[in-house]
């Protein structure tokens, strides 16, 4: 099944080193990781003791492994993306990283159901939710899951317009990382509901 590096890697691409932008409504942030909403991240009292104010997007060689572990057990583990094909893996650890785990594994969900399996939409990726991804193609769901969040962007643009080129930027991103699919594409034309 999917493997936490290749997921990592990709992601890490769009996630800078420090950023302190006023605009982030995750406020202070390094690798990704907001203070705001993760302040018990063992980093921050190492950022806390370097010399103040750390330069714009300066990553530290040193916090790798700490950033690595946290996303690991915060996003990876916690919503089981080790036992997904690893197409649909990448897609899923990036869009809870950007959103939070609860809106990934929904949007998950009702990308299954539009495919046709018949998922409660609680944002648990459980035992039913694992074997409806084996139903269908890996391929499928990750580039139906990739439209989905493409629309999701679209509608938090309107809401942040400051941040739209970068959301944009991280959607074409993901797409190259996409295996291809013949003859797919779109939000599936089966009705789009989304999960916030």
């Amino acid at each position: 099944m999917a493997t936490f590096q290749i997921a990592y890697n990709i992601t890490k691409k769009m996630e800078g080193g420090y950023a302190n932008n006023p605009n982030d409504k995750g406020g202070e942030t390094y690798r990704g990781i907001s203070r705001k909403y993760h302040s018990g991240w063992a980093g921050w009292q190492w950022l806390d003791k370097q010399i103040q104010p750390i330069q714009y997007n300066k990553i530290f060689q040193r916090l790798e492994p700490v950033v690595m572990a946290f996303y690991k057990k915060e996003f990876w583990d916690r919503i089981k993306l080790g036992f997904m094909p690893q197409s649909v893996a990448n897609q899923m650890f990036d869009w809870a990283v950007h959103s939070g785990r609860g809106t990934a594994a929904k949007n998950l969900q009702s990308v299954l159901n539009k495919l046709g399996a018949k998922l409660k939409i609680d944002g648990i990726i459980g035992n039913k939710t694992l074997a409806a991804i084996e139903t269908f193609s890996d391929a499928k769901i990750a580039e139906a899951v990739l439209n989905q969040r493409a629309v999701y962007v679209g509608i938090k643009s309107k809401e942040q317009p400051y941040w739209a080129n970068v959301w944009q930027n991280r959607i074409k991103h993901l797409r190259s990382v996409l295996p291809s699919v013949v003859g797919f594409g779109g939000v599936l034309g089966l009705g789009l509901a989304l999960f916030f």
